[in-house]
């Protein structure tokens, strides 16, 4: 059916533009393929090193949020809402679990 084609008297351009548009095609699922099998795993590798990590999320309505993040050993508390951020940093070595220091962002 290809030969048919191309001995039909189809246009030398076409083929070139099919030829090229292949060879993307081919191009771009190799580099997907590259990356998904080599440099994926690596990028990976780097988040379990991290010192920040979060804890929990609790969501209070639609627009106000809280959540629970770790950074080393300090515990800090992130309340979100639309007027702006607050920080709670909860210090570990705070055993009645008061506020330890507050700041407003926003």
């Amino acid at each position: 059916m290809f030969y048919s084609l191309l001995t039909t008297g189809l246009p030398s351009g076409y083929i070139i533009r099919m030829a090229i548009s292949l060879s993307m095609i081919l191009i771009l699922g190799a580099g997907a393929y590259i990356t998904v099998k080599f440099l994926k795993p690596k990028l990976n590798s780097n988040l379990k090193s991290k010192r920040i990590k979060l804890i929990e999320t609790l969501h209070i309505d639609s627009r106000n949020s809280i959540s629970l993040l770790t950074i080393d050993s300090k515990e800090i508390v992130i309340a979100k809402a639309p007027s702006g951020i607050t920080f709670l940093n909860l210090s570990p070595d705070n055993s009645s679990g008061d506020i330890a220091d507050t700041k407003d962002v926003l």
